[in-house]
Parts: C-alpha cells; sequence; structure tokens
C-alpha cells in the first residue's frame, strides 16, 4: 500500500462514482477471452455479478454519519477488497448476514436502488457473492466485520506467470 500505480477519488452522484468505480476494478482485473465459433466469449476472473453487488452493497449499508470516511476499493495481486464505514446495526450479526438477514441502514437510498432494479432488499446479496464466486471455481470471499467498518476480499485466481494458464 506504500507504492500506488493507479488511483482515482470519485465524487457527484453515487450512480456515476458505482459505475466509475466498478469499471476501474474491470481495468485493472485479469480479462480472458476464448473464441467460441463466430463470438468471442469473455470472462473476467471475478465475476462481475459478485463486484457489482459488493459495490451496491457496500453505498447502501454505509455509515454517512462521518464524512470524513469514504468507501475504499484496492486492488492487489492476491486480492481485490471493498471496504464500506460502519459496523453491522446492533441487532444483527455475521451469521444473520450469511444466513440472507438484511437491516437496511438508509432506507432512502435502499428505496431508490429497489426502484431501479440495482437491488432486491431481500438480504440475498451475500449469498450471491458467495455463490457466484464458488460457481467460477473461486475461493468464497473472505467476508468480516472489522472494528466500525465491513470489509469483503475477493481471492484472485492465481495465473502462472510461465504458462500464462487461464484463470
Amino acid at each position: 500500500m506504500e507504492t500506488f500505480i493507479d488511483k482515482k477519488e470519485y465524487s457527484g452522484d453515487i450512480f456515476t462514482a458505482l459505475e466509475n468505480t466498478q469499471n476501474f476494478v474491470l481495468n485493472h482485473i485479469n480479462l480472458q477471452a476464448e473464441i467460441k465459433g463466430l463470438y468471442r466469449d469473455e470472462k473476467y476472473e471475478i465475476p462481475v455479478v459478485a463486484l457489482r453487488e459488493a459495490l451496491v452493497n457496500a453505498i447502501i449499508h454505509r455509515d454517512y454519519v462521518n464524512q470524513g470516511r469514504d468507501i475504499k476499493v484496492g486492488i492487489y495481486d492476491d486480492i481485490v477488497n471493498i471496504v464500506s464505514p460502519g459496523s453491522l446495526p446492533y441487532n444483527i450479526t455475521m451469521d444473520d448476514i450469511f444466513n440472507g438477514r438484511s437491516e437496511v441502514r438508509n432506507r432512502v437510498l435502499a428505496n431508490v436502488f429497489k426502484e431501479l432494479g440495482l437491488i432486491e432488499q431481500w438480504g440475498s446479496g451475500i449469498n450471491r457473492i458467495i455463490n457466484t464466486c464458488k460457481s467460477y471455481g473461486l475461493q468464497s470471499p473472505i467476508i468480516q466485520e472489522k472494528n466500525d467498518y465491513f470489509d469483503i476480499e475477493f481471492i484472485r485466481p492465481q495465473v502462472s506467470a510461465s504458462s500464462k494458464e487461464s484463470f
């Protein structure tokens, strides 16, 4: 974390920031392309559905009280890390979220995202992230509450430098 190869900060409306952040991540992770018949089949090393869900959850569940703390997205050789300020609400545990229970911190924001078709409000996001990664053959992401923030680490597949095998 001492040397940055690339760094971006996004401001403005949350939808543009969400799109820009997702594009930033996709531009910095590996993309596999395979020709199948007439068409090229492209697949990112981490499923776009899981990344999108984690980014949307970071926005929806963020604690906006402390304006000095932002959502952080880090892309490292071994992980993609998404950190959102705010611990879990007092009446919900990590076991609860893994069992599909959700508690909305920002109800108005969640309603807007629901109306736009960006969330379902059924508490299915964490399991969607895990199951999508597993269906890709990836390790389950490491999902934790750490002090007063929420942390998701996507484990990047290791590609052999000599063989350049696909992930």
